[in-house]
């Protein structure tokens, strides 16, 4: 049987297309990147070479270098400066030596940082420093957006023996650090990335979470890092946990017939075990209910509009045991014998009863979700996770101002392309039931790059502020990071009242706010920092204002700040009956297009949607006769 790392079957029309592109390898090569703050652009993509920081479980990578028109194997290497190997059939036994190239320089990097900061990752893009528009690309590394990679601290790469300029960061707290090298003359190299920290979440007790991740094997355009088992899973979780400087990691089940999930190997224990005390790995499950396999159920018209036959899904986390189905449905599953009578609500009061959270995804999708978040079983929901649909007005304006609070997260879905988490306040141990605890209290606020802090009369996120007649509140809020976000906003009850601009603040931008809010009747307020483009997880943008390094809009959004007017819930007419014809239009897809196998099944199913319109009814019918 052959060893799992012995030399693969290469596919040299893949070879000789990487040469014509510059050997650029990651799922979205980057567009041209301008850099920071109108500095002269950086240059293209470039043979590079690669070592293998960020090791796996058994302390093993493979270095990989690329070498003028060819593409070499180096081999095996163990702790960062290996001797390089030319890969065999026995790695070990049979490797022989392969002599250093006069064209390159083994450079290690090492990440400093003040002395109460812990950095053992950074992300790291390498450019030479010409006129050309991207960075070098690598073969086996963590790859992440426009050129970036994840590296453990002491990582040592093999670069051309040319003027190159090294950028680092870590996570969204620091500026951009760039280092410029000069190896024309050189055969090795130390280089210190001194990084520079404008914030401490940590400091204020705010804790940083990913609550949407699954890692798909073998599947590198998917997920940026060739993934083959739960080693490789190991080190990529480990290197962007780190890099990314995320606190805590949701790793959920999902199965679809086409895909192989590795995320779906780790047991309970073993993402227990693969915590560090750094960061928190936690479970989970993405519960789903999709389409019907019958094209004629999907795109039906019912009262003039387009269905689909689709409860939606929802992240159930941090539970015991993995008791509830990945999927439900014909649609997504083979029984011949599956009916559509099971809601995903089974699935979310088992996770209550373990425990757990529910976190309903993907925006909009799905027509269970107005019914469960009407029952209030739902404990936070999900934007920007992959495929997601809606803007932050369809997604949770009509809910907030139809009195049901709605607690704000995010996540990435298919591997992590961007920055996307959710940050809540946890004083004392950090465990994931205390980050679920303040998630679902609504303590949270939503970002890909901008740090938010907000208060209303020294209320913090999620808090209430009871007041016995309408008046004037005092609001204060801030928000900083290091790409310009361009604005931020102020928005009461779904509407913005108040804009301001960034400004420059040293090596990174801010906008805040101090002014006077006048509140009529029982409503919210929150901060947000609206994208400037249609935001998108898995289509990068153009670099320019308002968008990361990672080439995708910035955006930012907290959770509300509640005002009670003696006493008086909030209502929205238009709101709550909005969300009344989406649930009537939701119960009859049910009863035409689902699948059942009697008409107890069909009444069982289409009892959820009723409960939830008669919910709504009497929000309108107590409001209206007040």
């Amino acid at each position: 049987m052959k060893n799992r790392l012995t030399m693969p079957r290469w596919n040299w029309q893949r070879v000789s297309q990487l040469i014509r592109l510059g050997f650029a390898t990651p799922a979205d090569k980057p567009a041209p990147i301008a850099g920071q703050d109108g500095a002269e652009p950086v240059p293209p993509y470039v043979p590079g070479i690669l070592a293998g920081p960020c090791p796996c479980r058994k302390g093993l990578f493979v270095r990989m270098f690329l070498l003028g028109g060819g593409l070499f194997v180096a081999g095996i290497g163990y702790g960062h400066e290996g001797t390089f190997h030319l890969a065999g059939e026995h790695d070990h036994e049979q490797a022989a030596a392969f002599p250093d190239s006069e064209q390159f320089a083994r450079v290690k990097l090492r990440f400093t940082a003040p002395s109460d900061r812990d950095v053992n990752y950074a992300l790291v893009r390498v450019t030479p420093a010409g006129d050309r528009t991207a960075a070098l690309a690598f073969e086996n590394l963590v790859s992440r957006a426009a050129g970036w990679y994840s590296l453990q601290n002491g990582a040592v790469l093999r670069l051309p023996r040319e003027k190159l300029t090294i950028e680092a960061v870590h996570g969204l707290a620091t500026s951009v650090t760039r280092q410029s090298v000069d190896l024309t003359a050189m055969s090795g190299a130390t280089v210190n990335l001194p990084l520079h920290f404008f914030y401490d979440p940590k400091a204020r007790h705010i804790i940083g979470g990913n609550t949407h991740l699954h890692l798909i094997a073998n599947a590198k355009r998917q997920i940026g890092f060739l993934i083959k088992d739960l080693d490789d899973a190991d080190r990529y979780l480990q290197c962007v946990g780190g890099s990314d400087d995320l606190d805590l990691l949701y790793v959920s089940h999902l199965t679809r017939p086409e895909r192989t999930y590795i995320s779906n190997d780790y047991s309970i224990s073993a993402l227990k075990e693969l915590s560090n005390g750094r960061r928190i790995f936690g479970n989970g499950i993405e519960h789903r209910h999709g389409k019907s396999l019958s094209p004629s159920l999907n795109g039906t018209t019912i009262d003039g509009q387009t269905v689909v036959m689709a409860y939606g899904h929802v992240l159930l986390l941090n539970l015991l045991e993995f008791n509830i189905p990945e999927s439900i449905g014909p649609g997504l599953t083979a029984g011949v014998d599956a009916t559509d009578v099971t809601p995903l609500r089974t699935g979310i009061q088992e996770a209550h009863r373990q425990g757990g959270a529910a976190v309903w995804c993907h925006g909009t999708q799905g027509i269970e979700g107005i019914p469960d978040w009407v029952s209030g079983v739902l404990d936070a929901q999900n934007i920007y996770d992959g495929g997601s649909s809606g803007t932050f007005e369809t997604v949770f304006y009509r809910y907030l101002n139809a009195g049901i609070k709605v607690p704000f997260s995010t996540g990435t879905d298919w591997g992590v392309w961007d920055f996307s988490r959710v940050y809540v306040p946890v004083e004392g141990e950090v465990t994931s039931r205390a980050f679920l605890q303040a998630l679902r209290e609504g303590r949270s606020y939503i970002t890909n790059g901008p740090f938010v802090e907000f208060t209303v009369d020294e209320a913090g996120i999620g808090d209430t502020v009871a007041l016995p007649e309408g008046g004037m509140v005092h609001l204060k809020g801030r928000a900083l990071g290091r790409t310009d976000f361009l604005h931020m906003q102020v928005v009461q009850n779904g509407t913005v009242i108040h804009e301001v601009a960034t400004t420059r603040v040293g090596d990174h931008f801010e906008a805040s706010v101090d002014l006077r809010v006048k509140v009529e009747h029982s409503g919210w307020l929150a901060l947000r920092i609206l994208p400037a483009q249609p935001y998108s997880l898995y289509d990068p943008v153009e670099p320019g204002p308002g968008i990361n390094i990672f080439h995708r809009a910035l955006f930012a959004h907290t959770s509300p700040i509640y005002q009670s007017v003696a006493g008086q819930p909030i209502f929205d007419r238009d709101a709550v009956e909005s969300l009344l014809r989406e649930t009537r239009l939701a119960r009859k897809t049910v009863d035409q297009l689902g699948v059942f196998a009697n008409d107890r099944e069909r009444e069982r199913a289409v009892r959820l949607y009723r409960e939830a319109e008669t919910a709504l009814e009497k929000i309108i019918r107590n409001k209206g006769s007040d």
